[in-house]
């Protein structure tokens, strides 16, 4: 199945990095984002950022400027770009308007990896096994 994706679908392929791109007008900075955990926003008086969960109370904490940056972080992981340096804006607007391509990548991403297995099993419980292992995949 990834195979087909990346043959006939290969905007489905793209991250987060192809979402920025290489010649920004903006400011950014670094940031690691952790490939282990679930992301949860920290947004109280001393922190705000995104803590990655790994159970017991333990986990990583991506510290940010602000929340916007957070939901931002927080939808590079969900795309799949945990394990990675990657560069975030430092102004809230263009954070806001990376974590709306992001939801809209995924998005479209989820639909049509759906409607190819969907063409291909009508089986209910395989079709989500196999939607578990596709999107593991990105």
């Amino acid at each position: 199945m990834f195979v087909l994706i990346e043959q006939e679908h290969p905007a489905l392929l793209k991250s987060y990095r192809d979402l920025v791109g290489s010649n920004v007008s903006y400011p950014t900075e670094g940031v690691r984002v952790p490939g282990k955990g679930k992301p949860e926003i920290v947004d109280d008086m001393l922190t705000t950022g995104v803590r990655f969960a790994t159970g017991r109370g333990r986990g990583e904490l991506v510290n940010t400027r602000s929340r916007a940056q957070a939901e931002l972080v927080m939808k590079i992981a969900e795309a799949g770009g945990g394990g990675r340096n990657h560069f975030l804006p430092v102004g809230d607007g263009e954070s806001a308007e990376l974590s709306r391509k992001l939801d809209e990548l995924t998005r479209t991403r989820s639909t049509k990896v759906r409607e190819l297995i969907e063409a291909r099993t009508s089986d209910a419980e395989i079709g989500r096994k196999a939607f578990d292992l596709v999107m593991a995949r990105f």
